[in-house]
Parts: C-alpha cells; structure tokens; sequence
C-alpha cells in the first residue's frame, strides 16, 4: 500500500511525496493581478515543509473573468515575472507547482466585468440581480484562446503545469451544468457539454508540449 511518503508520478514529472496543498483564494493581489511578496513567501512556506505538489490559487485569464478585483492573474506578459519569483521559490525546496487558471464565468464580479455563460439568463449573484450574457461561437473561440494564452505565460513563469478551474458555477462548469440551454454543438448531449472544456485542454497541450501537467 502506497504511503504519504511515497513519490509519485504525475504526467512526466514525479512529486516527492503524496502531500499536496489545494487552491486557496486570498485576494491580495492588487487590481493589476500581480504577484505580491507575500504570495511567494504564502507558497514557499508550504515547499519548505515538505509540500511535493501546490496548486496555486484561482488565477484569471482575462481581468473581465475575476472574481474579485483583486484577483491573482495570468492575462499579460507583466504577470510572469512575479509568477517566476514563486515558482524560483517553490522549486528551490523540490516541489511541483502549478496555477489554477481560471474564469469566473456566471460568477464573474460585477466590478470586474460583465458575466457571462453557454446562455443568457438573469440570476441572483454578489447580493443583487445580474444579467447574464449568453456568449457566441466567436466568443467561446476567444476564450478558449485565452485559457491558452494563460497557460503559456505560465510555462514560461516556470510552472509544471496547470489546474482548470471547472467547477463552483465558473466558466468550464458552466457549459457543463443545466445553465447550459444551448442547442448547438455546445449544448444538449454530454458531449457537447463537455466540448468547451476539452477545446481548453486541447488548445492548452497544442501550444505547451506533452510534458505540460494539465489538472482539473
């Protein structure tokens, strides 16, 4: 029986042992995204004690998709430099790091943009009735652009990998779950509902290799 201790192989990389450390959303990022010093100090404490694989916390794709205004982002090139600065600190102790990138989607914070989803619809979110832009083809073209873009800059900050973000009413959920009312190819059956997520993580592997940790 595997123990904790045991290293494990995840894609082509191996972790050094079984302990992980989840996404956990902090909001301290500033409203440009950037990683802070504390941010890098938060997840090299984790590597330092033994942390084989952390999962860094929801980090956006575009400033429209956040959460919060101040959200950890992956959506410009001005970003990775702070991402490196923490995956340098999470490595120097041994451990795989990757960021969970992500879109708020119908959850999206009405201070940060519009939300948006597979359908347009009106709902209860951040304590008031919001309006829900239902995305074209074009749209969902885009987006998946961007969950790649992301990737990259994260590859090149020095990430293992990365964490979709698919659940919690955010975006790849979305397409996923009855908010979902498309009759197009994106909607109806199981596959189709699942068709925007596997065009993220195809984008993602086209444009970051084989030896790229893709999680969800």
């Amino acid at each position: 029986m595997a123990k904790a201790t045991d290293p494990i192989v995840i894609g082509k990389r191996t972790a050094k042992n079984r302990v992980t450390m989840a996404p956990t959303v902090k909001f301290i990022a500033g409203e440009d995204g950037r990683v802070t010093e504390d941010f890098v100090a938060h997840y090299a404490e984790r590597a330092k004690h033994e942390c084989a694989f952390i999962c860094v916390e929801a980090t956006c794709i575009t400033p429209e998709g956040r959460l919060a205004p101040t959200q950890l982002g992956l959506w410009e090139d001005g970003q990775i430099e702070g991402h490196k600065r923490l995956t340098d600190a999470c490595h120097e102790y041994g451990a795989l790091v990757v960021p969970q990138i992500h879109h708020g989607g119908v959850g999206t914070h009405p201070a940060c943009g519009s939300a948006v989803g597979p359908s347009a619809m009106v709902r209860e979110s951040f304590g008031r009735k919001q309006e829900v832009r239902g995305l074209s083809r074009e749209d969902i073209r885009r987006i998946v652009g961007l969950f790649a873009d992301a990737a990259v800059r994260a590859q090149k900050a020095g990430y293992d990998g990365v964490q979709l973000h698919a659940c919690h009413s955010y975006l790849i959920n979305d397409f996923a779950s009855a908010l979902n009312q498309r009759e197009d190819e994106y909607g109806g059956s199981a596959v189709n509902r699942a068709r925007f997520g596997c065009e993220v993580i195809r984008a993602i592997r086209e444009s970051c290799g084989e030896d790229f940790i893709i999680s969800a």
